[in-house]
């Protein structure tokens, strides 16, 4: 992410963060997005998770391309694909975004949207990094007309319920459980450009 530069509208310098973890070669060409902003009065308040409006692109956002609101870190996100509206018509990717997640926090009106390089991203990461929980959901009532049981295999569990059902004339079998993910050092991770 670009956090200054020096030169004017013709930069000489960049600061960027995070650092760089290789060094450069002198001639590399170097790709500026034209940040776009945040098109809606009202904003959008934290944990928004349908499309936005956005104004100022002048590169279509392609699926998978990243995109960060304002200058945190946890605004980081991932385009998703537009789709179509009611109508049948294309949502445009010049004036309209929805990202891989819901909001970690509110957006609003002219907040700076950085476009990251387009491409596909990848995860590596130690398995100290995150873990992942897995719980099977609890079994219900006996005698009330469903057979219940939990699967488990390799470490994990699931609830499996079997019923009739009367409006389908045939038998309903339900595979849950309740999960959940939690990083737990954001250092033994990281984001790959392939």
């Amino acid at each position: 992410m670009i956090t200054g530069s020096t030169g004017g509208s013709t930069p000489t310098a960049i600061a960027i963060t995070p650092g760089l973890h290789a060094a450069v070669v002198h001639t590399a060409v170097l790709t500026i997005y034209t940040p776009a902003a945040v098109n809606l009065l009202a904003g959008y308040a934290e944990n928004w998770a349908k499309f936005m409006t956005i104004d100022g692109t002048t590169v279509a956002i392609q699926n998978g391309q990243l995109v960060s609101l304002g200058a945190t870190y946890a605004n980081r996100y991932g385009a998703m694909p537009l789709g179509k509206d009611s109508s049948g018509t294309a949502y445009s990717a010049l004036t309209n975004l929805m990202v891989d997640r819901p909001l970690v926090a509110a957006a609003v009106n002219d907040t700076v949207l950085g476009i990251g390089p387009a491409g596909n991203y990848g995860l590596a990461f130690h398995p100290n990094a995150m873990t992942l929980a897995v719980r099977p959901l609890a079994l219900p009532p006996p005698n009330t007309g469903v057979q219940a049981f939990v699967a488990s295999h390799n470490s994990l569990s699931l609830r499996v319920t079997m019923g009739y059902d009367i409006d389908y004339q045939g038998m309903v079998v339900t595979v849950d459980c309740l999960c959940g993910i939690k990083v737990l050092d954001t250092d033994l991770g990281a984001v790959l450009l392939g």
